[in-house]
C-alpha cells in the first residue's frame, strides 16, 4: 500500500471540534494537492507555494514582509527564496529608494507555475465544493476569514 492510498479513520461529528475538523480538510486538501504536482518538483515543498503565492498578490515583497504575509520563519524564507532563485521562479534587486533592502520579484517562470498550481487547486476546490450551494460556500469563507482573524493574535 502507497502511503497516499492510506486513508485515516474517519472520525464521528460529535467526536470533533471545529478545529480538528478545519485541521483535517486542511491536510486533505494538502495532500490532493502534493498529489496533482508533477513528480520530483521543487514546488511540492510547501514553503515553496506559500512563497509563490504570496509573491503573486505582493510581488517586490522583502524577505522579511514574506515572512509576516507567510507565517515562515525568516531562515526558512532566505532557504526558499535562495532555492528558487537558483531554480529560476524569482530574482532578488535591491529596492531603489532603500539599498539595504532587496525585494523579491516572480520571474516569467514563477508566474506560470503558480498559474498552474491555481489551476490546480481551483480544480481540486471545484469536486470538493461541487455539492455546496453559492449561499454555502460564501457562509463558509466569512466563517473561516472570522476565525483566520483571530487565530492571527496567537
Amino acid at each position: 500500500m502507497k502511503p497516499r492510498d492510506y486513508m485515516p479513520p474517519r472520525r464521528e461529528r460529535r467526536d470533533m471540534t471545529v478545529l480538528m475538523a478545519v485541521n483535517e480538510i486542511s491536510r486533505l486538501f494538502g495532500r490532493a494537492i502534493k498529489i496533482s504536482e508533477k513528480p520530483g518538483s521543487a514546488m511540492s515543498q510547501d514553503s515553496f507555494r506559500l512563497i509563490l503565492i504570496a509573491l503573486s498578490h505582493h510581488d517586490g515583497a522583502t524577505q522579511l514582509e514574506l515572512s509576516g504575509i507567510t507565517h515562515l520563519k525568516p531562515p526558512t524564507i532566505s532557504i526558499t527564496v535562495e532555492k528558487m532563485e537558483s531554480l529560476g521562479y524569482v530574482v532578488r534587486k535591491r529596492d531603489e529608494h532603500d539599498l539595504r533592502a532587496l525585494r523579491v520579484y516572480l520571474t516569467d517562470k514563477g508566474r506560470c507555475e503558480h498559474d498552474e498550481r491555481l489551476a490546480d487547486i481551483r480544480a481540486i476546490e471545484s469536486v470538493v465544493t461541487k455539492d455546496l450551494s453559492d449561499e454555502e460556500r460564501n457562509a463558509i469563507m466569512d466563517i473561516l476569514m472570522k476565525m483566520r482573524k483571530i487565530s492571527g493574535r496567537f
